[in-house]
């Protein structure tokens, strides 16, 4: 009875009187969420590929990171890195290209060593090792749109380039260019729409190998090339948590380190706006429901005093009148959260569905959609029930303790 008289007294008083300012309230809680999803979705499809705790865990270090004053990543300082605190492991990287004759043309992929938290998971009919040895190669299953499926499994012959230098006659040097053969197994395929850091055509290989060819394309012995130092290594950190204290010591160290964690946690500028935006309009919202649930609070003192008054005469308690005049405006409150909800999900949905990858004031649209944090969606819910409710709730209150003969003796 209770219940069914909140419902009837909310659609009939509530609703009507009150439809504007709860369609209003829904569309500017729907523009706030809105605006969440494209910062999640941005966000989602910046650094979607790299969601992993082991490739959060990783620092990207280059030696011409530090502009004007580079640091020679050599043996000595990777040394030194893996006696930083928290530091779990150091893979150099290196990468030179490769041909690869295959039935259509010529395909170029960049042989490439890696952290392994960087390699691509392989295609589930091409299960890939663990680690590389210097016989073994994984390739993208196409590469400059040629399909290289065929190729797994078997043996293939790779050219990669050397150049020496010839004219050793005054301050110019000439490089000729020489081929070598290499033969590889195929251990594995990965779909070039998975590739991380490394490029779409990326092959990775043994350390040992990419050195090699990338020393014999700068006209260098591995030796030379190891000495003279690795132009990026990757730092594996304890645990993505301990990657910023690994960033500091590096910075303390005169070494610029960026951290895949610290990136997952940044936007481009024009996101970061509408994060803001967006946070603002979720506060003003939630203060307009304070307001407004002032406002209804002092409606109902108002307008319910004879309704109060009755009640009591047939033996509700005050307790009870509190709870039924809250809940009308809970209910208005969860309307207009869920409104807001639908309409909040459902432009950012549209957004991305129609206009996603396309430049639009500067900024491009994700191309595709990916809910806000859980905090948000909540907060949309239950802010307004909360805001409403905390603002009618001490004249409310004071309504429903009025005397039924002082309540009936007004009218």
């Amino acid at each position: 009875m209770k219940l069914r008289l909140t419902l009837v007294s909310f659609l009939r008083s509530l609703v009507p009187d009150h439809r504007v300012f709860g369609v209003l309230v829904s569309l500017l809680g729907g523009v706030a969420l809105a605006l969440a999803a494209l910062v999640a979705a941005a966000a989602s499809g910046t650094y979607g590929q790299l969601n992993d705790a082991s490739t959060l865990a990783l620092i990207d270090v280059e030696s011409q990171s530090t502009g004007a004053t580079p640091v020679p990543l050599t043996p000595d300082q990777i040394t030194a890195f893996r006696g930083i605190e928290h530091v779990a492991d150091v893979f150099p990287w290196a990468q030179s290209g490769l041909i690869v004759d295959s039935e259509s043309a010529p395909v170029t992929v960049f042989a490439t060593a890696t952290a392994p938290q960087l390699v691509p998971t392989c295609l589930p009919a091409y299960t890939c090792p663990v680690t590389l040895d210097d016989q073994s190669i994984i390739l993208p299953a196409k590469a400059a749109g040629i399909d290289l499926t065929g190729l797994a499994g078997t043996d293939v012959t790779f050219t990669y380039q050397q150049l020496m230098s010839t004219n050793a006659n005054g301050s110019s040097i000439d490089m000729q260019g020489t081929t070598h053969n290499v033969v590889l197994h195929v251990v594995g395929l990965y779909d070039p729409n998975d590739a991380k850091a490394d490029g779409f055509a990326a092959a990775f290989v043994s350390l040992v190998n990419a050195t090699t060819w990338q020393a014999a394309y700068q006209g260098m012995t591995p030796q030379q090339l190891v000495a003279s130092g690795y132009t990026r290594v990757y730092i594996q950190a304890d645990s993505a948590e301990d990657a910023h204290a690994i960033v500091a010591t590096l910075t303390a160290m005169g070494i610029a380190g960026t951290s895949y964690y610290a990136l997952t946690h940044q936007l481009p500028q024009a996101f970061r706006l509408l994060q803001g935006v967006s946070i603002v309009l979720g506060v003003a919202l939630l203060l307009v429901c304070l307001l407004v649930g002032t406002s209804l609070g002092s409606a109902i003192a108002l307008s319910r005093r004879r309704i109060v008054g009755l009640l009591k005469a047939v033996g509700w308690t005050t307790s009870q009148i509190a709870r039924s005049l809250l809940g009308e405006i809970a209910l208005l409150g969860l309307a207009i959260g869920i409104i807001a909800l639908v309409v909040g999900l459902g432009v950012g949905w549209g957004v991305t569905a129609f206009g996603g990858g396309s430049s639009v004031f500067g900024i491009t649209v994700p191309a595709s959609f990916a809910l806000p944090s859980t905090w948000w969606l909540l907060g949309c819910l239950a802010g307004p029930v909360v805001a409403t409710v905390l603002g009618a709730l001490p004249r409310t209150v004071r309504t429903a303790g009025v005397a039924p003969d002082d309540a009936l003796r007004d009218l």
